[in-house]
C-alpha cells in the first residue's frame, strides 16, 4: 500500500483549446504543474513526473501571457527536503510522458531508476512523423542525458507491466504516442495517476478530451478503460487538486 502526496511545482494559464478539444481559443484556464510523491510500505520513495525545471528556460519560448511562475522556495528538491527526503532517497522516477513540464528534472536524481514507456521513448528518438514533436516543448538535452549518463538506470516498460509491487503501468497513448497512467494500490483502493491523458477534472467528469492529442480515438478508448478500472483518477494540471486535498496527502 502506498501513500500518495501532491507537490505543486509551478503555475501558468493556457488557452482552453490546449485543455479541451475544440474549445474556443479566446478562453483561458489556470493550470498547475504537479509532481506526485509515492511512499511505499517499506518506506521507500518514488516520484511520478518532475514538474518544470527552469521557468526562464521555458518562458523564453512562450508569449508573456503563458509564462510559468515557479517559486524557488517550492522547488521539487525543496519540497522533498521539507519532508526529510533527499534526492538520493528517491528510488525511481516514473514518467507519464516526455514533455518538458513532466520530465525536465530527472537528471537531479542521482540514483533513481527512470521508468518510461517504450512507445513514448521511441516516439521522441525515432518519431514516425516529426510533426508530432512540433506542438509541445520536448527537452532534447534530457534525452541526450538519458542516453549518455542515465541509460543504465532506464527501464522501458509496456502496457500492463508491474513497475513495483502495487504499481501497474497503463500505456494509453492519446496525448502522446506512449502516454502512461500509473495505477497505484493504496489503503483506500486504487488511484490512477493519469498524466496529461486527463489534464483536469472537467476532462474526466464531463468526458471531454484534452485539446493536445496525437489520437482522439486512442483517448476515447483509454477513457472508457479508465472508467471501468474502479480507480480514483488524479489529473495532471488541475489547480483545484490542492483544494480537494489541502493537507497535500491524497491517500
Amino acid at each position: 500500500m502506498y501513500q500518495i502526496e501532491w507537490l505543486a511545482i509551478g503555475d501558468n494559464q493556457i488557452p482552453a483549446q490546449f485543455l479541451f478539444h475544440l474549445a474556443p481559443s479566446d478562453q483561458w484556464y489556470p493550470i498547475t504543474s504537479f509532481a506526485i510523491l509515492l511512499t511505499g510500505p517499506n518506506g521507500r520513495h518514488h516520484v511520478i513526473d518532475t514538474g518544470v525545471r527552469s521557468p526562464k528556460e521555458i518562458n523564453d519560448r512562450l508569449p508573456p501571457m503563458r509564462h510559468w511562475k515557479v517559486d524557488p522556495s517550492h522547488s521539487l528538491e525543496r519540497q522533498l527536503m521539507d519532508r526529510g527526503i533527499s534526492l538520493s532517497d528517491i528510488d525511481s522516477v516514473l514518467l507519464t510522458h516526455l514533455h518538458y513540464d513532466h520530465c525536465s528534472q530527472i537528471s537531479i536524481f542521482p540514483r533513481a531508476d527512470i521508468i518510461v514507456s517504450r512507445a513514448e521513448w521511441t516516439s521522441v528518438v525515432a518519431p514516425y512523423d516529426t510533426e508530432l514533436l512540433r506542438f509541445a516543448y520536448y527537452p532534447r538535452d534530457i534525452y541526450a542525458w538519458i542516453v549518455r549518463d542515465g541509460w543504465d538506470r532506464v527501464q522501458l516498460i509496456d502496457d500492463g507491466d508491474e513497475i513495483l509491487p502495487g504499481i501497474q503501468a497503463w500505456v494509453l497513448g492519446g496525448h502522446t504516442p506512449g502516454s502512461t497512467a500509473y495505477r497505484v494500490k493504496t489503503s483506500k483502493g486504487f488511484v490512477m495517476i493519469a498524466g496529461d491523458f486527463i489534464n483536469t477534472y472537467k476532462n474526466w467528469e464531463e468526458h471531454h478530451p484534452p485539446g493536445l492529442l496525437v489520437s482522439l480515438a486512442e483517448w476515447y478508448a483509454g477513457y472508457h478503460r479508465l472508467a471501468k478500472s474502479g480507480s480514483l483518477i488524479i489529473p495532471s494540471h488541475d489547480p483545484t487538486l490542492s483544494a480537494r486535498y489541502p493537507t497535500g496527502t491524497i491517500v
